[in-house]
């Protein structure tokens, strides 16, 4: 069963079945494939590798314990 992603206020903005994050209107905005999120263009998005989040320059912007996802300015 897809993962809703909504707003503040309920609003849906996407839906991810594990491999696609859609739109409202059914329009693929992002691919993964288990590492890499890439957008329609197949440009890499972020890359995750199981325990860190890393944007296209290999910063690392968040990390994951398998249970919480944490923001690395915390």
């Amino acid at each position: 069963m897809p993962t809703t992603i909504k707003d503040d206020h309920f609003n849906v903005l996407a839906t991810f079945d594990g491999r696609k994050l859609v739109d409202p209107k059914f329009k693929t905005i992002a691919t993964f494939d288990g590492n890499k999120l890439q957008d329609s263009h197949f440009k890499t998005i972020l890359t995750f590798d199981g325990k860190t989040i890393k944007n296209p320059k290999h910063a690392i912007i968040a990390t994951f314990d398998g249970k919480t996802l944490k923001d690395t300015k915390l």
